[in-house]
């Protein structure tokens, strides 16, 4: 009882203070002191109402789930996450404001409401946030479409501007609002940081001005953005202000931009910033230092890249990174709207970055370099007009998914000695005849499926495992030919379909001695095993067959000459 005394003591003063800020802030109409009513006693009405209200809606609803750690009060659903505060985390369908109280009561007990958070859009027209919350987690996506964002001026974490919310300095924008219909906007010169997800997948906004304080651009900042084509327009186009030092992960990708000057300030650019977007060309600064996986990939416009940095090393639209310790190139990006239909990777370069070459839809031929040993994870998948691959033999392995979705691919020049095909490597590609070179010795799980027009496989001996469904959805597929004895095989190795009307047949040819396992076959598939020699004419029967027709033409000449 004390301790439930001095939590209640504790929180009425804290609800003192909130109605304090209420009546200072002018946020509610009934909180304007009239020029004839002492505040104070406008203070002492509201708390004593507040205390009245919250305790009798927590009295009256019982928990949304049964649970003595969630409740309900006026449609809004809480979870007790510590000892004096709760999180709103559910609302009620037909809830078209949610105005969160300062605190709640729960079985005698007062609660700081402390977080919000939510998993599904409700579109609430209007959403006020007393200064008690200091965390909004997954409620941003709620900020999304709210006509009206009102937060208590004593926040100590967050504040809203103009329907704009930000941190309780100002220093940072967390959220511009998608319902906002304006097709521009300044960032206020107060901004140093545009943080998370702040404007992303807002299909209104077409131009931006951003202003020399700010340093950083944070994750997915304008991801989606596609009709966004201005930023700071200049005679030389888009360009980030001088300052900015950090472009984070998915910054900008999927949006509308045709080109950007990235400033000399600039030093870090995140994984997918510009990822699918339509820029045409693009300079980087002097001072930029890391470029993430994935930067500049999949910008189908792409055909230009100048770079001043000393760190990076441009030519004709292709961007590497300067490895200065190893004196060699590591490949960044091979700019998707470049139109050469041959590439020939230089001999400097010793590695290749993921998606390199994604979205390319000219290059049809490719060949790598004695200085790789390894065809990278992810590195040149779904550049979709690539016929042709030439490994040299240098090359030890393709890792996992390295030509994923290159449909074209019908050729593959294998070198002489990889040993190792990774997973899903050349999962969609055309491959229509394929003859596993008898340098390899591991086939990973389904490192050749829906190649959906290979009709003829040849595995040699030199194949010790294969992993499951190596050949799933090879719907064409009519004959596998083994040169040796069974590689060990994981379960449904060799299972092409997971589930039909129809069993599919599959042909195996096979040597004298294979043993196929019981598991390699799925369900839906069937195998057809020819074993090498002794059909449709065993060559040893054959013999026993010539042999016995000579004895029978001797015996009629002998018995002709008696």
């Amino acid at each position: 009882m004390a301790e439930s005394g001095r939590k209640y003591h504790d929180l009425l003063g804290r609800l003192s203070t909130w109605t304090k800020n209420v009546t200072e802030s002018h946020l509610y109409a009934y909180a304007i002191p009239h020029p004839m009513v002492p505040k104070t006693l406008i203070q002492s009405v509201l708390i004593a109402s507040a205390v009245a209200t919250i305790i009798a809606s927590g009295l009256s609803l019982d928990p949304s789930d049964g649970s003595e750690d969630s409740f309900v009060i006026d449609g809004i659903g809480y979870r007790i996450v510590s000892d004096y505060g709760v999180e709103a985390y559910q609302f009620d369908e037909f809830l078209t404001e949610a105005i969160f109280p300062p605190t709640v009561v729960h079985n005698g007990e007062i609660y700081a409401v402390v977080s919000l958070y939510s998993t599904t859009v409700h579109n609430f027209e209007y959403i006020y946030i007393p200064d008690t919350v200091t965390k909004i987690n997954n409620f941003y996506d709620e900020l999304e479409f709210a006509q009206r964002i009102d937060i208590s001026a004593f926040n100590p974490v967050f504040a809203s501007q103009d329907n704009v919310v930000y941190s309780a300095d100002m220093s940072q924008l967390l959220k511009y609002p998608n319902i906002k219909s304006d097709p521009t906007f300044i960032v206020p010169d107060f901004v140093s940081s545009i943080g998370e997800r702040a404007f992303d997948y807002n299909l209104n906004i077409q131009e931006i001005w951003i202003g020399p304080k700010v340093q950083e651009i944070g994750d997915e900042a304008f991801l989606g953005c596609q009709n966004l084509k201005r930023i700071n327009p200049t005679e030389i186009g888009n360009t980030l202000p001088e300052g900015l030092l950090t472009i984070g992960a998915m910054a900008f990708e999927d949006t509308g931009l045709e080109d950007i000057n990235l400033p000399d300030s600039l030093r870090l650019i995140g994984n997918y910033a510009f990822f699918n977007s339509k820029i045409r060309s693009l300079s980087i600064g002097f001072n930029t230092t890391s470029i993430g996986d994935s930067a500049f990939s999949n910008c189908t416009n792409l055909e230009s890249i100048s770079c001043g940095s000393p760190q990076f090393y441009a030519e004709n639209g292709v961007l590497f990174k300067n490895d200065f310790v190893t004196d060699s190139l590591v490949m960044l990006t091979y700019a998707a709207g470049k139109k050469e239909l041959s590439y020939t990777i230089p001999e400097e370069v010793t590695d290749i970055k993921s998606h390199a070459f994604y979205g390319n839809n000219y290059l049809e031929e490719l060949t790598f370099p004695s200085s790789m040993l390894l065809v990278p994870a992810y590195s040149i998948q779904y550049a979709e007009a690539l016929k042709r691959v030439e490994l040299s033999n240098s090359i030890l392995s393709v890792e996992d998914y390295a030509f994923v979705g290159c449909r074209s691919l019908e050729e593959i020049v294998w070198g002489a000695n990889v040993v190792y095909i990774g997973y899903a490597a050349f999962d969609s590609t055309h491959l229509c005849e394929l003859v596993i070179p008898d340098s390899i010795t591991s086939i990973d799980n389904s490192a050749f499926c829906r190649n959906y027009d290979l009709t003829h496989v040849y595995i040699p001996a030199s194949v010790q495992y294969m992993g499951r469904g190596v050949f799933s959805e090879d719907v064409s597929i009519a004959n596998i030919e083994f040169g040796g004895s069974a590689p060990r095989m994981s379960r449904d190795c060799l299972s092409i379909i997971e589930d039909g009307s129809d069993p599919f047949v599959l042909n195996l040819t096979v040597q004298k001695g294979f043993v196929l396992p019981d598991s390699a076959l799925g369900d839906y598939t069937i195998a057809n095993i020819y074993v090498e020699g002794l059909l449709p004419y065993p060559y040893e029967n054959l013999l026993v067959a010539l042999l016995c027709l000579a004895i029978v033409i001797l015996i009629l000449r002998f018995v002709k000459d008696v």
